[in-house]
């Protein structure tokens, strides 16, 4: 995976995905000038996208292969878009703007989850996630 330092999250209508099964997110100048790229392997088992500025977490949604998922360090307010990441062992989605646990319910095989430095206010439909661990 390709990570310059200043990948985040896009969701235009340019995204491409290239031969190598790698989905390319490059917006157009004019529609979000301000938000940085990000390509992510599809068929990763392990990725990283820590300090990466990235907003929403709906483009995620393509990394159904996906055992390990680092989101440290964003500025992620909802957690939204794993439900197709029934995969995933490993979610980190420490120091973000999250205030409400939701939407974790489909991740069954989910052992660790790391929400520390959140803004955490409420927490929705754990009880799916019998193998957590952490």
């Amino acid at each position: 995976m390709e990570n310059n330092g200043n990948a985040a999250d896009i969701v235009s209508e340019s995204d491409s995905m290239d031969d190598n099964n790698q989905m390319d997110t490059n917006s157009s100048q004019d529609e979000t000038a301000d938000e940085p790229e990000v390509s992510l392997d599809l068929e990763a088992l392990e990725i990283e996208l820590n300090h990466s500025k990235i907003q929403s977490m709906e483009i995620l949604s393509v990394l159904t292969r996906a055992e390990c998922l680092g989101l440290r360090n964003n500025v992620i307010k909802k957690i939204e878009g794993l439900n197709q990441l029934v995969t995933l062992r490993e979610l980190e989605l420490y120091d973000n703007q999250i205030t409400k646990i939701e939407n974790l319910d489909a991740l069954v095989n989910l052992e660790v989850l790391d929400l520390s430095f959140n803004r955490i206010r409420k927490i929705e439909n754990l009880e799916n996630l019998v193998n957590l661990k952490k």
